[in-house]
């Protein structure tokens, strides 16, 4: 499960910035909006949130929040495997980019350093751990991984500055990890090439980051890190081959009057697209593509519509059923989900259910994953603080400062009461972390009016 997140010079954000899923004292003897993990040697387990809101105006720096987890989680997932992306190189020609060029975005407005700090604080398998990396989108400059014991006191499992490697796994006899220290690549975590080469020290715990940074590592079975949206292609795939989902999902989408009745996903095999084109396409194992249509009642039978004729909504739920469904369902996909402008194409009711359900109304023992996720839906916050959908410590802001950079703040920096109504006061500005429209209507210097 998911702690803590942190980055600083990444995106639109110049200093650090930090997402805690650490429920606070707010509401006592109150289970809503917490899920339980129990750590080895503690008596009591850690009380963690199961989501977080972002509300912030346009362009404040909501995505970028989500988007910095899904850098390090790709990061993580995938440089074991070398780069991932092709460039321009100012001549019309490709350039082979790598996987930290293309995943990592220094602060531009402004002097500020090259070097990108993310990390993350998380809880599986009785344990805790701190992992934290410091790269350019050239190399990695530093990287720690931390276990922390009951008294907080941390064991270090390994440290890399640079070359350098020190910690308890190097030190470890008998352990590939060694013999991986002795030469890598400067742009790979360490973290990830242990994974693949030693996964005896490393494997567990790769893992175990992987899904608090929303990563799965099984089947890829989901999309790597941040996605704004589940795509077509791995929905498809999911409804095809899990029944249990597909017809939860059905269930769903009868229950919400969408007037589909069954969902159909047929299977064929296409030849992948080769860069090298018709020459080499033969040593490329073929694609799986998914069809989809959905069922229609009308005048007494089905009628099939195609997945490209359905309504944006309808696609905008059956996107989002992955998420929802892994979040109260034991599945190998990631434990945590990151989700930006999750209201879009969705009623307002609809989704105050859907989150209301999942972070109110489930079970603490059926939780299996934790939801982050950005959007401008402020009927979310409608309602007194101590029986609202989300609790304080899950509503997260973001503003631009005038010098262009963005912050990250919590709403349970305000001492609010918990009969006050979160959605009024945010509106009225109480917490800031709203667009400025005051001169939308007046024309830009040196501009005219009719």
């Amino acid at each position: 499960m998911l702690i803590e997140f942190y980055g600083k010079n990444f995106g639109c954000f110049r200093d650090e910035f930090r997402l805690s899923m650490v429920a606070a004292d707010i509401d006592p003897g109150n289970d809503r909006g917490i899920v339980e993990v129990k750590l080895d040697g503690h008596k009591e387990p850690l009380r963690l949130l199961r989501a977080a809101a972002v509300f912030g105006a346009n362009a404040s720096g909501k995505s970028t929040v989500l988007r910095a987890a899904g850098a390090l989680g790709s990061m993580l997932r995938y440089s074991a495997f070398g780069g991932w992306r092709r460039g321009d190189d100012g001549s019309g020609g490709d350039l082979y980019a790598g996987l930290l060029a293309g995943t990592l975005e220094p602060f531009a407005l402004g002097k500020a350093s090259e070097i990108c700090e993310l990390g993350v604080h998380a809880a599986f398998d009785g344990k805790l751990y701190h992992y934290q990396v410091a790269a350019t989108t050239k190399r990695v400059v530093e990287e720690q991984l931390e276990q922390v014991g009951i008294d907080g006191e941390g064991t270090v499992l390994f440290h890399r500055r640079a070359k350098q490697v020190t910690g308890q796994w190097r030190d470890q006899e008998g352990g590939n990890f060694a013999v991986i220290c002795e030469d890598f690549r400067d742009d790979a975590l360490l973290l990830s090439l242990a994974a693949a080469m030693a996964p005896m020290q490393a494997r567990k715990t790769w893992h175990g980051l992987c899904r608090a940074l929303g990563v799965s590592t099984a089947a890829e079975l989901l999309p790597s890190g941040f996605q704004p949206r589940i795509t077509d292609q791995v929905l498809r795939h999911l409804l095809h081959e899990d029944d249990d989902f597909r017809r939860w999902t059905e269930d769903r989408l009868r229950a919400a009057d969408t007037g589909v009745t069954r969902i159909e996903v047929k299977k064929e095999r296409q030849p992948a697209a080769s860069p090298g084109g018709e020459a080499q396409r033969s040593v490329f194992t073929p694609m799986l593509r998914y069809s989809i249509s959905l069922r229609h009642a009308g005048d007494g039978v089905e009628h099939e519509l195609p997945f490209h004729r359905e309504s944006d909504g309808t696609r905008a739920m059956l996107q989002l059923a992955p998420v929802v469904y892994g979040l109260t369902h034991p599945t190998p996909s990631a434990a945590t989900f990151f989700v930006d402008e999750i209201h879009e194409s969705l009623h307002p009711a609809l989704l105050r259910a859907v989150i209301g359900h999942f972070n109110c109304e489930a079970p603490k023992e059926r939780v299996y994953g934790q939801l982050v996720f950005a959007t401008h839906e402020t009927s979310l916050l409608d309602g007194e603080a101590k029986d609202n959908i989300l609790r304080r410590d899950q509503v997260y802001f973001t503003k631009k400062l005038a010098d262009g950079a963005a912050t990250l703040y919590s709403l349970v920096e305000f001492k609010e009461r918990n009969n006050l109504n979160l959605r009024k006061r945010y509106l009225e500005g109480r917490y800031g972390a709203l667009p400025n429209v005051d001169q939308l209507g007046e024309p830009s210097a040196g501009g005219t009016s009719e």
